[in-house]
């Protein structure tokens, strides 16, 4: 795999948190931060793609009326809890 080198400037303060690590991990300092990186980039790109399934399903209605979802949370801790409220309309990506 190719790689690139670039530089970024950290508090100090952080720098010392990732050369913790690093120890701990018995790891170098690039290896560390490399995972941190790959971490962030694979969860904001997760995050995205979850909104884009939400605003699909909220587009195509989708949706559960907010009481709805109340009186489900509501019911969680008593004897009979509600099932799981239900759009009715499919679920995302179903057409």
């Amino acid at each position: 795999m190719a790689t690139k080198t670039f530089t970024a400037h950290v508090p100090a303060e952080l720098a010392e948190l990732v050369d913790a690590l690093a120890q701990r991990w018995d790891r170098p300092r690039g290896w560390v931060v490399n995972r941190a990186l790959t971490d962030l980039v694979e969860q904001e790109n997760e995050r995205d793609r979850l909104t884009r399934i939400g605003l699909e399903s909220s587009r195509a209605g989708r949706t559960v009326p907010h009481e709805q979802v109340r009186a489900w949370i509501k019911s969680l801790n008593t004897d009979q809890p509600l099932s799981l409220p239900q759009s009715g309309k499919g679920k995302a990506g179903e057409r």
